[in-house]
């Protein structure tokens, strides 16, 4: 990982829906000292200049400020921005990373790294590991080739880029509305049913099943975190072709239902 000593810890992480902002135009805000800010675009987009010239920049951008620099702020009002901030406390100013770079891993992994990212500070706030956690994810990022080479998934096993499964992995990913069984994916990977399993038991410690499981509700508490869509279309747009087994496997593994979820961790408030 990068040098990162002058960083002294995670302060917040946080979410702004720019679209929430009591209208356009937004002004930016200059980080001060002491502070490290980074916003990771999730939505819409951002005009922001980069190499010299007025760039325009959407989804999976990260803009790293350090102290002295001012956050990103011109948006349009037919695609407004939403982003993560993580906002760090630092000895000294030092940049590491360059100013703007690219989330390179699939757009999966980006809402898995805010998601476990946010729910980690929640439980554990102030956590050092989770600093680590944070600056780690993000340097990698920055460090990756332009074409990532496997899913990064917070965690799990990285999966090698020759595997069969890694392709099924990204199947998955684009496809997660549409029904799935374990025939389909043994044949999508071109692999029996028996080496499917093994596959996952060996990389994902998990069944198929499962994995598919995790990453529909993973999906769901994402969108209830930021959508504005009902549950029920969510439940249908993760997979779930039947409202109650969603209620049902999204209690038991959250612990909540949908609705209260959304309401304890919205990022904004619903009408739906």
């Amino acid at each position: 990982m990068r040098n990162f000593e002058h960083i002294a810890g995670l302060t917040s992480i946080g979410y702004f829906n720019s679209a929430n902002a009591g209208g356009f135009p937004i002004h930016p805000v200059r980080i001060p000292e002491g502070s490290e800010l980074v916003e990771v675009l999730t939505a819409g987009e951002v005009f922001f200049e980069a190499g010299g010239t007025i760039q325009r920049f959407s989804r999976g951008t990260v803009f790293w400020h350090i102290a002295g620099e001012w956050t990103i702020w011109n948006t349009t009002v037919q695609s407004p921005y939403q982003c993560a901030t993580f906002c760090f406390e630092t000895k000294e100013r030092h940049r590491v990373l360059p100013r703007v770079f690219q989330w390179r891993n699939s757009g999966q992994s980006l809402e898995d790294f805010i998601r476990y990212s946010r729910s980690w500070e929640e439980h554990s706030p102030g956590d050092p590991l989770l600093c680590d956690y944070c600056l780690a994810q993000l340097a990698a990022q920055a460090a990756a080739p332009a074409e990532a080479s496997s899913l990064s998934i917070p965690g799990v096993c990285q999966v090698p880029s020759n595997s069969k499964l890694l392709r099924l992995l990204d199947y998955i990913e684009k496809h997660i509305s549409e029904p799935l069984n374990v025939e389909l994916l043994s044949h999508t990977a071109g692999i029996s049913r028996n080496q499917l399993f093994r596959e996952f038991r060996k990389y994902l410690d998990c069944t198929p099943h499962d994995y598919l499981l995790e990453r529909r509700i993973g999906k769901a508490r994402f969108m209830l975190e930021k959508d504005t869509a009902s549950i029920k279309e969510i439940a249908a747009e993760c997979g779930f072709e039947n409202i109650e087994v969603f209620y049902r496997s999204f209690k038991r593994i959250t612990a909540a239902s949908p609705a209260n979820y959304r309401k304890k961790h919205a990022i904004y408030d619903f009408e739906k």
